[in-house]
């Protein structure tokens, strides 16, 4: 008997342990477990339960379960515990949204055990914890994939994704948007067999392999090159791509826009200004011919008629030495006229065209057009030329000469300058002819400024014939204009 009563005494002891344990485990959950009874009465809660749901232990016990939620939560919720019971499930559990007693919407996660207890038919546990942050930032998530992959999808530039091995060479693509397959012809399964080199011709490689490097050094590129369609046709593509990690990998991301609209665009306005370009030339010509020709007939015509009057003049002014000295200084005085006017139509045939440019070349004619603005300016002219350049045809010394005599018009009228350095030199197989004045310095808005048509002459006459035309100025120190020139 001694045995029996220690062995039920050991018995309620260990129960007492058991029961202890149960509810120190209870209580101190993390999650909230309520305990239902058959009638839908809450038979049971712990704190994390009431913290879950915002009321005391002594509001919800013998209230319907369905008491912390909204009224019209309830037909669903009741619903769903019958099922639990007539199923009689050991585990169930789902994941819903809920709005709760108190105006908020919980996104809740349920754990349900059926339980068969002593004084009721059964019971359901419920284990119930909050997912709220959990679930909003899946959502967040998800919604920003959908987001990303509409964006990828509906882009009107082709999209791919592809990963670098080991080695930072181009893996098969891991993604491809809509545009891509039908700029390439390929399908989506087709892509996903193929690496970014199937889409680029041989010659290209090496481009290719270069902007690689570019993209593995700063994390992103732009370059253009063509790509080939599933058809052969090549089409000129300008790739923007972006280097990043993807599960662990350095994966490339390469939007890729067809130029071709583009480029035909670029060529046609290319085209476009060669005509113009070309019409220019033919206008300069032909100025320069009118020049040429107006220059001789001054000369020749004007000249020849001054110059017989001049004699006319000279034989009646003897006839009147003696005998009318009154007559004979008024011829005097017209013979000076007709002098001044013969000066008059030499200059002026000069300044048409300068004969030395014809008769002698670039350099004299250069030298002379620097010796004339010395005299009639003031300003001092050093000048470094060489003996002869003779391997530059007529044109292009002439338009050498036309952008020399501007460049001095205007440091005449702008740069308050004092000296002029001239250089003209041969280089290989280019002229190079070089103007600095010690003036105030052209400023940049100047040399921008559509209004400066002296200097886009001057431009426009070294592209002409496929040279450069450079001007930059440093304010108060002056101005240096620099032109060069294929020979």
């Amino acid at each position: 008997m001694m045995g029996a009563a220690h062995s039920n005494s050991q018995n309620e002891d260990g129960f007492l342990q058991s029961e202890q344990l149960f509810r120190q485990l209870w209580d101190n959950a993390s999650d909230g477990m309520v305990l239902i009874g058959a009638q839908g009465q809450i038979l049971a809660v712990n704190e994390a339960y009431c913290r879950l749901v915002k009321m005391e232990r002594s509001e919800l016990l013998q209230q319907p379960f369905t008491i912390v939620y909204d009224p019209y939560e309830r037909p669903e919720l009741l619903e769903q515990f019958e099922l639990c019971l007539r199923e009689n499930k050991t585990a169930a559990s789902h994941e819903s949204q809920y709005k709760m007693w108190f105006s908020e919407t919980r996104w809740l996660e349920f754990s349900h055990s059926t339980l068969n207890l002593p004084q009721e038919e059964r019971a359901v546990l419920s284990v119930v914890k909050d997912i709220t942050a959990r679930k909003r930032m899946v959502l967040d998530l998800e919604d920003s994939e959908k987001r990303f992959r509409m964006l990828f999808n509906n882009a009107n530039d082709a999209a791919f994704v592809n990963h670098l091995s080991e080695s930072s060479r181009f893996e098969r693509f891991i993604e491809v948007n809509q545009s891509a397959c039908e700029t390439y012809l390929y399908s989506r399964d087709e892509f996903l067999r193929l690496t970014p080199l199937a889409l680029i011709p041989q010659e290209y490689r090496s481009k290719e392999k270069a902007a690689l490097e570019t993209l593995l050094k700063s994390g992103y590129v732009i370059y253009e090159l063509e790509h080939l369609r599933k058809d052969k046709r090549r089409i000129p593509v300008e790739i923007s791509a972006h280097l990043f990690e993807y599960k662990g990998k350095p994966t490339v991301l390469s939007i890729v826009r067809n130029i071709s609209e583009r480029k035909r665009a670029q060529e046609a306005l290319q085209h476009s200004k060669e005509q113009l370009r070309q019409l220019a030339s033919r206008l300069h010509n032909v100025r320069e011919e009118e020049r040429s020709m107006i220059a001789r007939e001054i000369h020749d015509e004007l000249g020849q008629l001054l110059t017989v009057l001049k004699i006319q003049i000279s034989l009646l002014c003897k006839n009147f030495i003696e005998t009318e000295p009154a007559i004979r200084d008024k011829v005097q005085t017209i013979s000076d006229l007709i002098n001044q006017a013969v000066e008059s139509v030499q200059q002026i045939s000069s300044k048409l065209r300068p004969p030395v440019l014809d008769e002698v070349g670039l350099v004299a004619a250069l030298e002379w057009q620097a010796q004339e603005f010395s005299k009639h300016s003031g300003i001092q002219c050093r000048y470094s030329l060489p003996e002869e350049l003779s391997d530059l045809d007529k044109d292009k010394s002439t338009a050498l000469f036309r952008i020399f005599q501007e460049a001095l018009t205007n440091v005449a009228r702008h740069a308050r300058a004092e000296r002029v350095s001239i250089f003209l030199k041969k280089k290989r197989h280019r002229v190079i002819l070089e103007i600095t004045d010690n003036g105030c310095g052209i400023k940049p808005q100047q040399i921008e400024s559509s209004r400066s048509l002296g200097l886009l002459g001057m431009r426009e006459r070294a592209l002409m014939f496929g040279g450069q035309f450079i001007i930059r100025g440093v304010p108060g120190k002056g101005t240096y204009v620099k032109v060069e020139m294929p020979i």
